[in-house]
């Protein structure tokens, strides 16, 4: 069986099919299980790796609970995990929506959550998926595949304005503008429907213009998986809800893989770390905010040289972790 393998901003490394191997996880075994932890969620279950890796090196996790909005994603993993019996339930969900699966079956804290970010291996290597430029196929990027919007729709149906706008707030690519220009000017003759075509014309409009090595298709193809499966919308949601569903001294463990996401989940953390939210002007302060969290990484947790030889798609990755407090929210 292979690992799963979250992949970094670029969508894509080289064309090659590599292994699957999930990033950080020793890190993620140190930080998140112990002797008391007992119950588990794995709020984006992927391939399984980091699960079957935290029920194999902690026999006393009694239930752990795998999501993934993806229905292929469920199904292989679920296979991968099959092993464990009844110390795994898998679901289809969103992981923002891990409050509600909790209550359907009856669990009402955890002590310990993980939320491995972005896009799988299995997702990239799939071409009929659509997410890499590297595989030709259809212009796909829905993880969830009873979405309505595909990234056809998007490329072909959003206005330049729009497209510049996902270009530059979800891709940070400094030619959003000449970029929508020329999908805008190639839909006008023919759809744009398959990944290659794209590719094409990005690269016709922007060659080369980014770091060396970098395809300049990189940039927009994060831009526009982001906006169709809405990835940045409910990031806030489900790291509150995480700490929420915790036991007092339960951890939740957050992997992104690209600034956007990031910074979201640092500035989470440090509200409920009880970040004060008075004027500057105030002489001392008067906001009464009461930490639910204590911050276990100052500074995100990154990947070795090691690590990123191994399995290049794990340069990008930062995990970031908090424990919960025993206050009260």
């Amino acid at each position: 069986m292979c690992f799963n393998r979250r992949a970094g901003d670029d969508g894509a490394f080289g064309g090659k099919a590599m292994e699957h191997v999930p990033v950080l996880l020793e890190e993620v075994l140190r930080l998140l299980a112990g002797p008391d932890v007992r119950t588990v969620v794995d709020a984006t279950l992927g391939g399984g790796g980091h699960s079957e890796a935290l029920l194999e090196r902690f026999p006393d996790i009694g239930l752990l609970v795998g999501l993934d909005r993806d229905e292929e994603a469920v199904q292989r993993a679920a296979r991968r995990l099959t092993r464990f019996g009844d110390r795994v339930k898998t679901v289809k969900s969103h992981f923002a929506d891990m409050g509600e699966v909790l209550d359907t079956m009856g669990v009402g804290k955890v002590d310990a959550v993980l939320m491995d970010l972005g896009v799988s291996s299995f997702q990239l290597e799939d071409g009929a998926r659509g997410f890499s430029f590297q595989k030709d196929g259809p212009l796909d990027m829905r993880m969830d595949q009873s979405f309505h919007t595909s990234a056809r729709d998007l490329v072909n149906g959003y206005s330049q304005q729009e497209l510049t706008s996902i270009f530059w707030e979800y891709g940070e690519e400094s030619a959003a503008k000449k970029i929508a220009k020329a999908i805008v000017h190639a839909r006008s003759i023919s759809p744009i429907t398959t990944t290659v075509q794209l590719a094409g014309v990005i690269e016709s409009a922007a060659p080369r213009h980014g770091k060396p090595g970098i395809h300049p298709a990189t940039r927009v193809f994060q831009a526009i998986r982001i906006a169709v499966n809405g990835e940045l919308d409910r990031l806030k949601e489900a790291v509150e809800t995480a700490v929420d569903r915790l036991n007092p001294g339960g951890r939740l463990a957050v992997i992104s893989f690209h600034s956007l996401e990031d910074r979201i989940v640092k500035n989470a953390f440090a509200d409920m770390a009880g970040r004060c939210i008075c004027p500057p002007t105030l002489p001392v302060c008067v906001c009464g905010r009461v930490a639910r969290v204590k911050i276990l990484t100052k500074k995100p947790v990154q990947p070795g040289d090691e690590e990123v030889a191994q399995n290049p798609r794990a340069r990008s990755a930062k995990m970031r972790a908090v424990e919960k407090t025993g206050r009260a929210a």
